[in-house]
């Protein structure tokens, strides 16, 4: 199978993982792209941090503008 191949489905299992439990697409993402398709464990670090941050970032400026982030609290 070609990376490229490799790489979405590794994607869309993390994706699984985390529709189903509601978070740990992380936990799934790094051991797959390190094991599976050979990616440095350095570099499947930073792609795990490269999907999640923005995804983050994402909700958080979602929660602000509907008012649920107290910036006082967090």
């Amino acid at each position: 199978m070609k990376n490229t191949a490799k790489y979405a489905v590794t994607g869309a299992l993390a994706g699984a993982a985390n529709g189903f439990f509601g978070a740990g697409g992380g936990l799934f993402l790094v051991p797959l792209l390190a094991g599976w398709t050979k990616l440095e464990q350095r570099r499947a670090f930073a792609t795990s941090v490269a999907v999640i941050l923005p995804l983050s970032i994402v909700s958080a400026v979602i929660y602000w503008i509907r008012g649920g982030l107290d910036f006082a609290t967090a």
